[in-house]
Formats: structure tokens, sequence, C-alpha cells
């Protein structure tokens, strides 16, 4: 471990900066500390590499935008697109396989053979990837919200027919919310997406050295699923 310190310090000797936005539970902040699933299992991977990572919690498209700055040197958690991939280095092992849901008021019939189905618009919060999968497939989608939460509301409020959110967070925050007698989720995945932490294509204006970095991170997240560190990680956050 002291060997795999000093290599990468010699990569990049900056603080990393990394950024997410709000997503529960895999990463949200609770005292000023950005905590979660994810979180646990990125900042686990960077310290095996001997890095300590600053980890901010912002809107998503700022996320986006000042990574492109430099501000930011790595994101997480993200799908795969290939816009996405010209702009930031994906490593092979994602952090997790996850699966969106169709959030509906209770009562709602839907068959699963259709998203055209499902009572529209769609509300996916702003920059998600998977509301670009929707909008490609001629759906109505709403991503005026920044967060989850948000969609929730409208959803209950009657502004949306559906909000579209992970799993694990859609149950998260209808427990939270205490939304459990007003909506349900529907059984059939609406999309299912690998995500990811993605670096920055340069590091210190050098693109070898984002790559190596790239290469020995990639290595540790296949340690880590081997280990299955993110069944530790989820175990540790639901007991919270």
């Amino acid at each position: 471990m002291v060997l795999g310190s000093l290599c990468c310090a010699a990569v990049y000797a900056q603080p990393l900066r990394v950024c997410v936005t709000e997503w529960p539970p895999y990463q949200y902040t609770r005292d000023g500390v950005v905590r979660g699933v994810h979180t646990g299992l990125v900042v686990e991977a960077f310290r095996r590499l001997g890095m300590e990572p600053q980890v901010e919690s912002v809107a998503w498209e700022r996320c986006w935008n000042e990574l492109a700055k430099g501000r930011y040197q790595a994101i997480f958690s993200a799908s795969y697109n290939e816009e996405r991939a010209a702009r930031v280095l994906y490593p092979k092992t994602p952090l997790q396989r996850v699966a969106y849901m169709a959030v509906v008021r209770k009562g709602t019939v839907w068959d699963g053979a259709s998203l055209a189905a499902l009572p529209a618009p769609l509300a996916i919060p702003r920059g998600y990837n998977v509301g670009r999968d929707l909008r490609k497939q001629g759906l109505a989608v709403d991503d005026g919200a920044l967060q989850d939460r948000q969609n929730l509301e409208k959803l209950v409020a009657g502004r949306v027919g559906t909000a579209v959110i992970e799993d694990a967070a859609a149950k998260l925050l209808i427990r939270d919310m205490g939304l459990g007698d007003k909506v349900e989720i529907l059984p059939k995945p609406v999309s299912e997406k690998d995500y990811f932490v993605v670096l920055a294509r340069q590091l210190d204006g050098s693109s070898a050295k984002a790559q190596t970095l790239l290469e020995r991170l990639e290595a540790v997240l296949q340690d880590l699923r081997k280990e299955r560190r993110l069944e530790a990680w989820t175990r540790e956050e639901m007991a919270l």
C-alpha cells in the first residue's frame, strides 16, 4: 500500500477535487459532509491509491461544467453516453448497475408493455442521461427540477404524470417524505444503467497522467468488486 501511495502521488500531486449531486442513498450531504454508498466506495478506491479526494455536492449540470473548466478532476455517479465519453475518461468497471422505476400516483394502471402508456409527462432531474434517452423515444419529459424529491412533490400535486427515479432512491424518498399512501413504484424498470466514477481527460494539463490514474483506478475498482465492498457500503448506509 505504501508503494501504491508513492506511485500515485507522483501521478497527481494536487488535492483531487470530486463533484457529485444529491442522490440518496448513493451520495448525499449530512452535517456538511458528503456520504452515501457510492461516496464510500469511491473514497475508499482513491485512498487505496494514496489519494484523499475532496468530495463536493453541486447541481449536476454545474458539476460537468466545472469539470470542463478544471475545477474538478472527477465525477460520480455518471452513466455512459458518447457525448460524455468525449469529455471524460470512463473505467471499464462500473460502481453499480441500477434500475430506474416509474413512480406514479396510487391506483395508476400500467401494463408494462409500453413507456408511452405511462402518465405524461415523465419527470426526471435536469441533466440526467435517462431523461435524454426517454426524449429520444419520443416521450414527453419534464426536467425542470434539480432533484428527485422535487419531482415527487410535483407528482403528488398533479403537475407531472410519472416520476422516473432510481429504485433505491425512490424507496428511500417515499419513506422519508411519508408518501406511501399517495404514490407507488410500478414493478417493471423503465431503464437500467451502469454508473461510474469518471476522470477529467487531463490532470495538471497532462493526458498521460489522467490515463495512468485511470488504469490504476480500474485495478482498484476490480479489487473492490471482488471483495464485495459495494455490498458492505450498502449495508453500512442502510443501517444509518
